[in-house]
């Protein structure tokens, strides 16, 4: 029994620290892909190619920018060639990622790298920074939305069957006075 355990033991641990080695760099690469895709949401929200291109950098700095793994910090690529009504942003971040002490603490740096797309709005005025819904007037604003929700699986089920929701909402116009 001495004998397997002396045999066996060294496999274990080596395999358990390879197991570390790998949670590491799933943790790291998801890190960097939620770093791209939150690049890319802010970068779909600027006005212009270059406002765009900034948010990426900002949201990518915010979210693993202060890291210590990431060596020199995080490069961003926001691709915008493609801004505009119904368009996309493309944000790549690369990352010289620091995997030290996971491998007997030898110095070990991989190279990884994320990608994210978001698309813009179709609406040209709502990029242009003009507001869609227009007031015309007077002195107050109603909307009525009514939506219609057919079940597709419950609708076996008595009591589940089409049902309807509906909600208001009313604003008064900003005249810019307190």
């Amino acid at each position: 029994m001495s004998l397997e355990f002396v045999l066996l033991a060294p496999l274990f641990i080596v395999f358990m620290m390879f197991l570390v080695a790998v949670g590491r760099v799933v943790d790291v690469q998801s890190q960097i892909n939620g770093a791209a895709r939150d690049a890319a949401r802010a970068a779909s929200t600027g006005r212009s190619p270059e406002a765009a291109a900034s948010l990426a950098r900002e949201a990518v700095e915010y979210s693993i920018g202060g890291t210590s793994w990431c060596k020199g910090g995080p490069q961003v690529t926001p691709d915008v060639s493609e801004f505009g009504p119904g368009g996309q942003v493309t944000v790549t971040v690369q990352c010289d990622a620091d995997l030290s002490g996971v491998a007997f603490s030898m110095p070990v740096a991989k190279a990884m790298r994320g990608r994210a797309l978001a698309f813009l709005d179709e609406y040209p005025d709502e990029l242009e920074g003009t507001p869609l819904c227009r007031y015309p007037g007077g002195d107050e604003v109603e909307v009525t939305v009514t939506i219609a929700v057919q079940p597709q699986l419950l609708n076996l089920l008595p009591g589940f069957s089409e049902f309807k929701m509906t909600s208001t909402a009313s604003a008064h116009p900003d005249d810019g006075n307190p």
